[in-house]
Order: C-alpha cells, then structure tokens, then sequence
C-alpha cells in the first residue's frame, strides 16, 4: 500500500472550517492516517512541545490527555517524542471518528483508555470504552500513523528503517520483519519473539493472511515503512 492509496488518509481538514477542526467523513475499514506530527498538531490546534514553551505545550496536552496519560507525557525528555505521543491520540481521534460519521452523541475528545492486562499499568492496547471499534497507533521520530478498524484485532506500526536490511548487525530480522511482528503483537497475535518468528517464514509479498489476520505491508517516501493487522 503506498501513500497514494486511497485507504491511507493524510490529515484533513473541512475547508469551510476553522483551525483545529479535523475531518469527519465516512472512510472504509480499517482506516488510516499517517503524517508528520506537527501538521496533526497544527490541525488540532496545539501548540507543539519543540517550538512552544513547556507551559503552553502541557496546556495543549492537557485538552487532549487524562491525568495518567499527561503524567507519560510529562515524563518524556524530548520535546519530540512528547509531541509524537500527543499527535499518535489525536490523529487516532480522528480516524475513529470517521467510521462514526452519524454519531452525534460523540463528545468534543475521545477518552482511549490503556490497560495492560500483565502489570495493571497505563498503557498497552487501546480502547475505546462503549464504542465498537479496535484503534491503534505508533509513532516514529516526528511521523505518526493511527488506525481505526469496525472488527476485534487491529495493530499498527510505523519505523524508519531500511525495509530489507537487517535492523542490527548480523540479524536475520530486516526492517520490514520488525514492523510485521510489531503490527501482530498490538493486533494481540503473539508476544514479540513469536512475532519476528512468525514474519521470517514469510514470502515477500504486501499482503498475508495469517490465524484469521490480514498483515499489509505500508510504505512511504523518504524510508518510513509500516504495517497493519486486522482481523
């Protein structure tokens, strides 16, 4: 799937609407976004943790994050990844609420609610209390990618890597084997190392059917690569 693929949406904006409105419109299923994270923020109208000052950035944080998700975001030391981890919400808000496009109940923000099921902690996959839909999202080094899908199972990862060189020195698991395994593990497939097991036996092809998921391979200029799972 290549960025010109009509499944994968870049950030939209109504254009009889003003700053900070994201698009609301009826899109297939899984639907997709992936952008640079300044131009999700820049919709949305926050300000961006690199170029604003630390009040003003934690103030756009803060109409975007519960109290445990401002304390993760707090605690990251770029200013980077704090605004990646902002963007990849609201750029999953986004997505979600294309495929709810006659909901007018919805409220102004989406709560995702992140719960893992081993230490109790505030992350892990995604939820989205009393609305039938899988979200994820991943971000990588100022790109972010979300994913909204009306199933069970979805994951979704991003990187910038080489899709077929090895990710480490004498390594068998190439870039494009590191996000398949990475997609399968948030769809709740398998833990990593099963994950990259199961990518390796794969021939290359954009598309595999595997224990009831479909894998896509994405793809984008400038070596940002991805995949997506669902069921």
């Amino acid at each position: 799937m290549r960025a010109s693929d009509p499944a994968v949406h870049p950030l939209a904006v109504h254009p009889s609407a003003g700053r900070g409105t994201l698009a609301n419109v009826t899109a297939p299923s899984p639907a997709l976004l992936a952008a640079p994270s300044t131009d999700v923020l820049g919709a949305a109208g926050v300000p961006t943790a690199v170029t604003a000052s630390d009040r003003d950035a934690a103030a756009g944080a803060a109409d975007w994050l519960d109290r445990e998700q401002q304390d993760r975001w707090s605690r990251l030391l770029r200013a980077q990844d704090r605004d990646d981890f902002l963007a990849a919400r609201i750029a999953a808000d986004a997505v979600a609420r294309r495929l709810l496009p006659d909901s007018p109940a919805l409220p102004a923000r989406l709560t995702f609610v992140q719960r893992c099921e081993s230490c109790g902690g505030p992350h892990g996959r995604p939820r989205l209390p009393g609305i039938p839909l899988a979200v994820s999202w991943a971000h990588a080094r100022g790109w972010v990618i979300a994913a909204a899908h009306r199933g069970e199972r979805l994951g979704v990862d991003i990187d910038l890597l080489d899709a077929h060189a090895p990710i480490a020195d004498s390594s068998p698991v190439s870039g494009r084997h590191f996000v398949r395994a990475e997609a399968l593990v948030k769809a709740g497939a398998y833990d990593l190392d099963t994950a990259l097991e199961t990518a390796l036996d794969w021939p290359e092809s954009q598309d595999h059917r595997h224990r009831g998921l479909l894998v896509r391979d994405l793809q984008w200029p400038g070596g940002l690569i991805g995949a997506l799972a669902c069921d």
